[in-house]
């Protein structure tokens, strides 16, 4: 009697019936960030991912972190075996793979050689590589970045990505020209290096462009709209971010970059020395 009597209610509109949670919108593609506090510092992949979610880009974001570490640290040192065995389960549409900072201008042949070792990994996974060009720190004492520094960057990670056939996400390139048209608002963290929450911003836009294909003019300045924010900044520096990264991203050339520096380009070699942990 009470299963009819729900039951006619129900046909009536008088009850409804309760439906559980709905489920997560499947993902087409994912992506892994493997990297260190350039990274994870006011969380680069969940606000890719929030950019993406607004974007409605089904695109799921993981990520493998340890603070001042270098690919050559992730790929030889056995704390980091987890790294290579998150890679090799093969969900990933996308790896993104981050060097150390200081690598790249300091270390190149470490950059060269450890970036072609994590792309056979990626590739035997079926995975797509993705190379994360950083920016340079700020010369010491100042909050002006050291671009002699960048230039080295840029050089280090054109190079092993045009060797690779790698996918190239010019973030460094991305800052250098912001600094140049707007000195005024700094993309640092007060210690002249990490990304304040402006240069994340700028950062996640630059993979939405590069990972999505898509131009990320238009995405929100705060999202979500109700209760905490993944992403809040000033709408006016979002629209500059955005169109920055349009411009930037569809007129960076890495050839045109190596040739135009060709004293930057570094010897291929095997290191003969490996660092021991973090530095």
């Amino acid at each position: 009697m009470k299963s009819l009597l729900i039951a006619a209610l129900c046909s009536l509109g008088m009850l409804h019936a309760v439906e559980g949670p709905p489920e997560p919108p499947k993902m087409d593609q994912t992506v892994l960030f493997i990297g260190n506090s350039y990274t994870y510092v006011n969380d680069l992949p969940k606000v890719f991912n929030a950019l993406c979610q607004a974007g409605k880009q089904k695109l799921g974001v993981d990520s493998f972190t340890e603070g001042s570490c270098a690919l050559v640290d992730f790929y030889e040192l056995p704390q980091f075996e987890p790294a290579k065995k998150k890679v090799a389960e093969g969900k990933f549409t996308y790896v993104v793979l981050q060097d150390q900072s200081l690598v790249p201008s300091l270390r190149p042949d470490w950059t060269l050689a450890y970036t072609a070792k994590w792309k056979e990994l990626v590739t035997a996974a079926n995975a797509t590589p993705v190379y994360f060009m950083t920016w340079a720190r700020c010369i010491n004492g100042t909050m002006r970045p050291d671009m002699a520094a960048q230039d080295k960057t840029t050089a280090i990670y054109c190079q092993a990505a045009l060797r690779d056939g790698v996918t190239l996400v010019p973030c460094g390139e991305v800052w250098r020209e912001w600094n140049r048209l707007y000195p005024g608002t700094t993309l640092y963290e007060r210690d002249g290096s990490h990304p304040n929450p402006v240069g994340v911003y700028l950062n996640a836009c630059t993979f939405y462009k590069v990972l999505c294909k898509k131009s990320p003019v238009g995405l929100p300045s705060r999202y979500p709209m109700g209760g905490p924010a993944i992403v809040d900044i000033k709408p006016q520096l979002a629209r500059q971010c955005q169109e920055l990264v349009d411009k930037v991203v569809d007129s960076f050339n890495p050839q045109a970059f190596l040739d135009a520096h060709p004293k930057l380009k570094a010897e291929e070699s095997v290191p003969l020395n490996r660092p021991i942990g973090k530095w």
